[in-house]
């Protein structure tokens, strides 16, 4: 079952946006199994806009990689989504700190993003 949105723009093309009902998040269909993942594995993760991609990468598997003592390529497609995920990192810096502790250590240390 989807919902679907429409639009015009500024051009009068019609425009059409479907959102699913039963969005299923990246971290929800992952589940641990990031945890048998090797290490210098290429995993590519492709999934609807809103479905926790950023998230998981970010707030989940980041935290894991750090544990770890790894690091990662994130690679975006999108000047503008690079930035976002850079101020995020902040945000993230922030968390880990609050949450687990973790005053020493530093996060951007540990993933590069790329466009």
């Amino acid at each position: 079952m989807e919902e679907e949105k429409y639009w015009n723009d500024s051009e009068g093309h019609l425009g059409r946006m479907i959102f699913p009902k039963n969005v299923e998040y990246i971290s929800d269909k992952i589940g641990e199994e990031y945890q048998n993942w090797e290490a210098r594995e290429i995993i590519f993760i492709t999934a609807p806009t809103g479905s926790g991609k950023s998230y998981f990468m970010l707030h989940i598997f980041l935290k894991y990689l750090i544990q770890k003592g790894g690091k990662m390529l994130y690679l975006v497609n999108r000047k503008i989504l690079k930035e976002q995920l850079e101020e995020e990192l902040e945000e993230v810096q922030d968390e880990f700190y609050k949450v687990a502790g973790w005053s020493d250590v530093n996060v951007k240390a540990h993933i590069d993003i790329v466009t």
